[in-house]
């Protein structure tokens, strides 16, 4: 769609899911890991550096220039963690074609 990121620009990346669906295994994310993005036959890998509960309502990330991903998990109503989102931060490893 219009509203998609270019994975390969140098700027931070935001993407958000809910924790019952395509985020669910978010919270098991540790800092170190690595996470894969493939975007056609491009894969762009960044590599974990915080992952915490924070409060709905607060912004956890500014708009940055720096080469990194935010993921975003939505957490349910029925969740222990019920108003708040589970975030994860990376930042990028790799470059296009490496």
């Amino acid at each position: 769609d219009n509203e998609s990121a270019d994975l390969g620009s140098n700027s931070m990346k935001l993407i958000a899911g809910y924790d019952e669906t395509y985020f669910f295994a978010l919270k098991y994310a540790k800092v170190g890991d690595v996470i894969n993005i493939y975007a056609g036959d491009t894969q762009y890998s960044y590599r974990i550096t915080d992952a915490k509960y924070i409060e709905a309502d607060t912004q956890a990330y500014k708009s940055q220039d720096k080469d990194m991903l935010v993921l975003c998990s939505i957490m349910s109503d029925f969740s222990q963690h019920s108003g708040e989102y589970y975030y994860v931060f990376a930042d990028r490893i790799n470059g296009e074609g490496e």
